[in-house]
């Protein structure tokens, strides 16, 4: 998109086909990347290229209510270098939060 808000373009097309309900995103340092969580997954999309990587997972619980938030990750944000996104994994036994780094290695608990 413009400053002026013109050439608007949907990044998210090319995996949303039925529905997208995203439950937090974040844009990166950089502006190059936008971090959301969707699907039980903490995804990064290219804002460029539309090219995605699945970077971290928000596993449900065994017992959920259907269609609720369980194991959604929350709370989405990049670290000041873009290396690291952060997150929230509520509704599971796993529920705390997390680091994972950008090109989709190292997902560790960190509180």
């Amino acid at each position: 998109m413009r400053m002026d808000g013109s050439d608007l373009q949907q990044v998210t097309k090319p995996f949303c086909t039925r529905s997208c309900a995203i439950n937090a995103w974040a844009w990166s340092p950089d502006g190059s990347r936008i971090a959301f969580s969707k699907d039980g997954a903490v995804t990064a999309i290219g804002v460029d290229d539309g090219s995605i990587q699945r970077l971290g997972d928000c596993p449900r619980p065994a017992t959920h209510d259907v269609g609720g938030d369980a194991g959604a990750c929350t709370a989405l944000a990049w670290s000041p270098d873009g290396s690291r996104i952060a997150f929230f994994r509520a509704g599971s036994r796993s529920a705390g939060l997390y680091m994972v780094d950008a090109d989709g290695g190292g997902e560790r608990r960190v509180a």
